[in-house]
């Protein structure tokens, strides 16, 4: 990726006219003019809009345009660009274009956003016998991949995290999903831990080692300060799995009793849930 800052918008305009279709496609520019920022996504190029000088709302609306929902489109909006890291230009660009964000890697799996490529592997991995013993089936296919569209539009996009998934790192194969949501159970800080490990990949320490990177992210990349996770209480690996990360018994105040994983429904009959927290 390449990063266009700190030039004026006609220098930075005159070496935008002298580039590829290539070399645009690798291109982020940061402007704080809303209107040629808007411009820019529309030719198909990431932008960054900078609101550091701004004291109003007036460049996001000009980024935003007022054509109405179907229409919408707006760039991320940072604050000192200076100050920020290559890395966090890096993944504005990667969310514009569409590039799913690896989240973390341990040390035999990779754990990464969701893609709309990922629907089939998705969708043989639940399809194992007894994968979905504890966890909710997936929509028909076409249900499913207009869910997943959403969440990768509104919780990557507005939260920065959500539901993974974990690949092995040699092969690069779906052997498993996991990672944190915030839902209608979670106060300011908190989140909801959850994870799903393909059969065969059991019982060989997978979930504990990606769940344990997990917390640890959630809490350094994050900030965020209290981690709750539910299990059915017939499902003994994973009350095992929850005791080793940490966690102790807690129900927390807001929860729902009878709604279960991952913010999409219930499969538990009511009073089978068990509540756990951990504090970071």
């Amino acid at each position: 990726m390449r990063l266009l800052y700190g030039e004026t918008k006609q220098d930075m305009e005159k070496i935008i006219r002298q580039m590829s279709r290539e070399e645009l496609d690798d291109l982020l520019v940061v402007t704080a003019d809303g209107s040629w920022a808007r411009s820019l996504m529309h030719r198909g190029i990431a932008v960054a809009l900078d609101e550091t000088v701004s004291s109003d709302e007036t460049a996001l609306q000009e980024a935003v345009g007022r054509e109405g929902a179907e229409s919408f489109i707006c760039p991320y909006v940072v604050l000192h660009p200076e100050e920020m890291a290559y890395e966090d230009f890096e993944r504005i660009y990667q969310r514009q274009k569409g590039i799913p964000w690896t989240i973390l890697t341990t040390e035999r799996c990779l754990v990464r956003e969701f893609a709309m490529e990922d629907l089939a592997a998705l969708e043989e991995l639940y399809a194992w016998p007894g994968i979905t013993d504890y966890t909710e089936p997936l929509e028909p296919h076409e249900q499913e991949a207009a869910y997943q569209r959403d969440y990768i539009r509104y919780a990557y996009g507005i939260f920065g995290y959500g539901f993974w998934l974990v690949l092995d790192k040699k092969t690069g194969e779906l052997i498993g999903r996991a990672g944190i949501e915030t839902n209608e159970d979670c106060g300011d800080g908190e989140a909801e831990l959850g994870y799903v490990i393909r059969p065969d990949r059991q019982q060989q320490g997978i979930a504990t080692e990606v769940c344990a990177a997990i917390l640890a992210y959630a809490g350094k990349e994050l900030g965020l300060r209290r981690i709750f996770a539910r299990t059915h209480r017939d499902n003994l690996p994973s009350t095992a799995l929850l005791r080793r990360l940490g966690f102790a018994e807690k129900k927390p105040e807001r929860s729902a009793e009878n709604r279960n994983g991952a913010g999409r429904g219930d499969i538990c009959p009511e009073g089978e849930i068990v509540w756990y927290e951990r504090i970071l």
